[in-house]
């Protein structure tokens, strides 16, 4: 596994045992996460038994849920703190660790090296990156990780206790799987075009103004305008066509989930009255 995150994120080892920490921690607190609607379902039985006149598996009373919610409070909040420092801390220190490696590694470069470039412009770029490192090793992977292995985890759970309710209430993972591939191609090949011709925008900004003096020695002002409306006008229109196709999936998405929990709700309906 260390070897797949170093072959695959360009990690150091330590890094490496930081990220399968990390995503340990946040499975565990996706499954702690858990708890509130069990109870909460465990409550809303028990309630519905008893207007049905119908002896529930378990009776707990008032003082027991507060207990129980008291418990589940306070091992939340434990896990969550233990989650933040492997998840948050490690990250942040690694990224410390990368500036340092980085700063001994310019002191060792010839002073002829920085004469053909912009320090200041190296030094941001450089910096940027490992805030973006930062970014995603805090914000993105980690967390994709966990809520596939906690995801399964949970599948597999409501599949043992009930098949056919297990099935209406996770049929919409693997055709959510099978949308983002249908649209991650369009998507990308939309999002690759905007990003060209808002790059054409800006070159074509700056060189205009760049050579506003020849554009006004010359009565170019016109022609120079048309240019650069005509290359905005191309912009604006690829990211009204990445944003439909964007919407277009979110609402589909957003459509299949309600689809989801009308089916879910049926099927619970009909697990609890049978």
């Amino acid at each position: 596994m260390n070897k797949f995150f170093m072959d695959r994120y360009a990690m150091s080892e330590l890094g490496a045992n930081n990220l399968k920490k990390a995503i340990f921690s946040r499975t565990i607190l996706n499954l702690v996460k858990m708890f509130p609607p069990i109870i909460a379902f465990m409550f809303l039985f028990q309630y519905l038994s008893s207007i049905e006149g119908i002896k529930a598996d378990y009776e707990l009373s008032f003082v027991n849920y507060i207990v129980v919610i008291l418990v589940m409070g306070l091992i939340i909040f434990f896990v969550a703190g233990w989650d933040y420092t492997r998840l948050y801390t490690n990250v942040y220190s690694e990224s410390a660790n990368s500036r340092i490696d980085i700063a001994n590694r310019l002191k060792k470069l010839p002073l002829s090296y920085f004469g053909k470039r912009d320090l200041s412009d190296l030094a941001e770029t450089m910096m940027n990156d490992i805030t973006l490192y930062e970014e995603i090793f805090s914000h993105a992977v980690p967390q994709l990780y966990a809520t596939i292995i906690s995801t399964t985890i949970i599948s597999v759970m409501i599949l043992s206790y009930n098949f056919k309710l297990g099935l209406a209430t996770l049929w919409v993972i693997p055709v959510s799987i099978l949308l983002f591939f249908l649209s991650k191609k369009k998507n990308k090949k939309t999002g690759d075009e905007w990003v060209k011709t808002n790059r054409a925008v800006y070159d074509d900004f700056q060189e205009k103004v760049d050579r506003i003096q020849e554009i006004k020695a010359y009565n170019l002002e016109e022609k120079s305008l048309e240019e650069f409306d005509e290359k905005l006008a191309i912009n604006k229109k690829n990211k009204i066509k990445l944003e439909f196709r964007r919407s277009f999936t979110c609402c589909l998405k957003h459509f299949i989930e309600i689809r989801n929990r009308n089916c879910g709700s049926s099927w619970s309906k009909y697990a609890y009255f049978r």
